[in-house]
């Protein structure tokens, strides 16, 4: 593909070229999702080549099309590109199963708050079948893919998961969950996962033997965490000392 006259097309006729290459298709809605500004910017002729060609993709190797793929994520706002690629059968074709109605709240929550663009939590929305070997996602990114996909599931406040895993990975889940609608995000949730990131817990399993052990001991030191974070993070080591004691093996 290449920009001319603002228009993302490919030069010459795109039949041939997509043929040359098959992951040529892919690299169009690149273009589009860095470059592309509204619907004109889409080339007719080059959609139409791409639905009639999509199966092609089949015989490009998964490591050039998770690249690709990643690198079309990092644009600033890839919603539009990703639903064009869907109306003409190749993100199906690519990551089946693939959902991306909450893609354009995604980007809206991003622009907000300020956050930067990042492949793996658009990626993480996005889900599919078998995405992180679908796609050959690096170990780290199929790691945190992982993560993500587990966490926004669960019920845990900003503020918990800052403190447990620090504030970025925090803000990830948040956002993931409010672009599902499963959650509303604080006008000021950044400024409160970087508060909760940087407190120390004043309590200690040292503290706490003799009287604890094992996995006993866990359990309780999870729940004097949660009580603190519930308190914002106001109890002191005193309070939570007094509170373990009234704390029973359940």
């Amino acid at each position: 593909g290449d920009v001319l006259d603002n228009r993302v097309r490919f030069i010459g006729d795109p039949r041939d070229r997509i043929q040359e290459d098959y992951l040529r298709m892919l690299r169009y809605f690149r273009f589009l999702a860095h470059y592309g500004t509204d619907r004109k910017t889409r080339d007719d002729h080059a959609m139409t080549a791409i639905q009639e060609l999509a199966e092609g993709i089949s015989r490009v190797s998964p490591e050039r099309t998770g690249y690709e793929m990643v690198r079309m994520l990092a644009a600033d706002r890839p919603g539009k590109a990703l639903l064009a690629m869907a109306s003409v059968g190749l993100l199906e074709r690519i990551v089946p199963g693939a959902k991306i109605n909450d893609i354009g709240r995604l980007e809206r929550l991003e622009m907000e708050h300020m956050i930067s663009p990042c492949p793996v939590r658009r990626l993480a929305l996005i889900g599919g079948e078998s995405l992180p070997e679908l796609l050959r996602l690096t170990r780290g990114a199929a790691r945190y893919y992982c993560w993500l996909a587990k966490r926004k599931n669960e019920v845990k406040t900003v503020e918990n998961l800052a403190f447990l895993f620090g504030s970025l990975d925090a803000m990830d889940v948040s956002l993931l969950k409010a672009a599902e609608g499963r959650a509303e995000l604080a006008p000021n949730f950044r400024e409160r996962a970087e508060f909760a990131a940087r407190q120390k817990f004043p309590v200690t399993a040292e503290d706490l033997e003799g009287r604890f052990s094992g996995r006993l001991m866990g359990r309780v030191l999870d729940r004097l965490i949660e009580s603190w974070i519930v308190s914002d993070f106001s109890l002191t080591k005193e309070d939570l000392l007094v509170m373990s004691a009234n704390l029973v093996e359940p």
